[in-house]
């Protein structure tokens, strides 16, 4: 039996787990997907690598500062970008400055890679039930093969979107953790992305970021393979607005959404988006928290430590998730029956 249990391998949930061996403690980790890092996610596909999700790892603060001298030191972390332009109605790019955003040569989710090194992870398990049994925190996951399996801790730490600890903690009947989890609001987002080959036009772009604030449609684009070291193909990701991915979030046609994504680009910035070699749609549910909580963690001693964590206790950043992770952390280590 390990002694803590942590639901979700993203930044919030890999930095409390971390935090808590170093103090001495048994930590397992469950996580539902094949992969670590959540929303910090990288897609191998076409002979490359696409950030799909978190584009780039800026200095927010202490955290992400601490995080970056351990990869500047463990990997060949690199400078993508330090401004973001911005698509005018008069077909200008307006550029601002924006803190410096690093990237991976092997994708944004080595950050999360980097984070997991020796912590006991259990992928591809679903927790579909929490109870609480015998003096233990006890979790019901299903497998990938379907199967049923259990596990025991003195200690719980739910590191998910609050929308998807709702359903766990609900049965629970702890008003004091419930009602804060249904307060928060979560946007959505449909990233698209998308694969062409090299020609002037695109190489001629001046732009790794861009931002289209009057569209409907379309939010952001990445000039995703200028992260790449000689990369061979030209590579963008597109990140819907958030209207657009409500709209479209449990469509059936997913064709027809990455047709939709691509005509607005295309229409917008008078570029060849319609024609993609390859293309690749992904879902974000709960993209971005829309608000937080307010303070790093939201948790109970009663009858055992139970304790919700991630980006939506403090705001929409990775500093945030890595905040709420360590946070969740020190409190677990103050408890009596962790001692």
């Amino acid at each position: 039996m390990e002694q803590i249990l942590v639901i979700g391998a993203g930044l919030a949930g890999l930095s409390c787990a971390k935090s808590l061996q170093k103090a001495g403690h048994s930590v397992l980790i469950v996580e539902k997907s094949r992969g670590v890092g959540g929303r910090v996610a990288t897609k191998r596909l076409y002979n490359t690598c696409v950030d799909q999700g978190l584009p780039a790892l800026e200095p927010q603060g202490e955290c992400t500062d601490q995080l970056l001298a351990d990869l500047m030191s463990a990997r060949s972390l690199q400078l993508w970008t330090d401004i973001t332009h911005q698509w005018q109605e008069n077909y200008s790019l307006l550029p601002r400055s924006m803190g410096k955003q690093y990237s991976l040569p092997d994708g944004v989710n080595a950050i999360a890679k980097h984070l997991a090194q020796d912590l006991k992870i259990l992928r591809q398990q679903r927790v579909e039930q929490i109870h609480y049994a015998h003096d233990n925190w006890e979790i019901t996951c299903q497998m990938a093969e379907g199967e049923l399996t259990q596990y025991q801790g003195k200690a719980l730490v739910l590191a998910v979107p609050a929308p998807q600890a709702i359903p766990l903690v609900a049965p629970l009947k702890l008003p004091s953790l419930l009602t804060p989890l249904e307060s928060i609001e979560f946007d959505p987002c449909i990233s698209l992305m998308v694969g062409y080959t090299p020609t002037p036009q695109w190489e001629a772009l001046p732009w790794q970021i861009l931002t289209l604030p009057q569209s409907t449609t379309l939010q952001k684009i990445f000039y995703d393979s200028r992260k790449r070291s000689h990369p061979e193909q030209v590579v963008f990701v597109l990140h819907s607005h958030p209207d657009f991915a409500r709209h479209y979030i449990d469509s059936d046609n997913l064709e027809t959404v990455a047709r939709t994504l691509l005509r607005a680009a295309q229409e917008t910035l008078d570029l060849p988006f319609d024609s993609p070699q390859w293309q690749q749609i992904h879902r974000w549910r709960y993209a971005r928290p829309s608000n937080n909580l307010g303070s790093a963690y939201l948790s109970t001693a009663e009858p055992l430590p139970l304790i919700c964590c991630g980006d939506w206790c403090l705001g929409n950043s990775a500093e945030a998730a890595l905040l709420s992770g360590y946070g969740a952390a020190q409190w677990l280590n103050t408890r009596p029956q962790l001692d």
